[in-house]
């Protein structure tokens, strides 16, 4: 809750027990950082936004990983918030209401060019309530049942890989081909050569 241009920029940040950033009203640059082996129960394990719009806080080139959260809301919680959400790694995070990101109250996000893979929630990878979210250029390549958990509000998806496929203008369903997928550590999540998603 800061009036500063707050800058969080190349860090690992990890063990956190609420959340691992939590932004309320403020302006933040999240940039390039290792976020990983968070817990939430009630807040975003990885990531908690509260009252921001995207002229307030950029979510850039990020990995979310091995987050977990044993409440309402998934590892990512956008509440009444539009931040500008792009080129992010979101892997291996789990939750009960949903698995990667939970958007509610007019979260209507525009979520671009950023990877989804196998995270794991009992209602899905994404929980929608009151929120239109869109997803261009993502790579969503999880096994859960129902991927869109969408309680009231709409995703919108058009050019993306998404696992079973989803209608929308450009949306297929292929193996991206990841370099080196792996719940490790190490793993390499940037596409190989003849990799489908390219272009």
């Amino acid at each position: 809750d800061s009036e500063h241009e707050n800058i969080v920029r190349n860090c690992h940040i990890n063990n956190a027990f609420f959340s691992a950033l939590e932004i309320n009203n403020s302006t933040v640059q999240v940039i390039g950082n290792y976020i990983y082996n968070n817990a939430g129960s009630t807040a975003g394990a990885a990531l908690d936004l509260t009252n921001v719009d995207d002229e307030e806080v950029l979510i850039h080139n990020n990995i979310f990983a091995h987050n977990t959260n044993n409440g309402m809301v998934g590892t990512l919680s956008f509440t009444s918030s539009t931040p500008i959400f792009t080129n992010n790694i979101v892997v291996y995070n789990s939750g009960t209401t949903g698995g990667a990101v939970s958007l509610k109250s007019s979260s209507d996000v525009n979520i671009l060019n950023n990877t989804f893979a196998d995270n794991s929630g009992s209602n899905g990878t994404f929980f929608i309530f009151s929120s239109n979210p869109n997803f261009k250029n993502c790579i969503i390549y999880d096994t859960v049942e129902n991927i869109f958990n969408e309680i009231s509000g709409e995703a919108v998806i058009v050019y993306t890989c998404i696992s079973g496929g989803h209608s929308g203008l450009g949306n297929i369903d292929e193996d991206p081909m990841f370099a080196l997928p792996s719940s490790e550590f190490w793993a390499l999540w940037y596409l190989q050569e003849n990799s489908p998603c390219i272009d």
